[in-house]
């Protein structure tokens, strides 16, 4: 039976906030400090797979998405201490 993080894949384009991407590299620094070899692909994979499939429940993340204040947001995890992650390719560009 063939694991499904190593089954065939895609590659999916996404538009998002930049705080919700720096999570997403907060999350992977997370494993990372767990000894846990991870990547954000990885990381997304893993948390699609283990969303809840109930409608209701579905719709009512999605509805607290859309609430959060952007502060309130980046505040809620602090990053210092965590492993740095290593960067291939051209280095990122902050939209202002």
């Amino acid at each position: 039976m063939a694991l499904l993080w190593r089954s065939r894949s895609r590659q999916r384009c996404v538009k998002w906030p930049e705080f919700v991407d720096e999570r997403l590299e907060i999350l992977v620094r997370l494993a990372i400090a767990e000894g846990e070899p991870a990547n954000g692909a990885q990381m997304l994979g893993a948390l699609v797979a283990a969303c809840p499939t109930d409608p209701g429940e579905i719709a009512e993340r999605l509805q607290q998405y859309r609430r959060l204040h952007e502060e309130e947001f980046r505040t809620q995890v602090d990053p210092v201490g965590l492993p740095e992650l290593r960067r291939t390719g051209p280095p990122r560009k902050s939209r202002d």
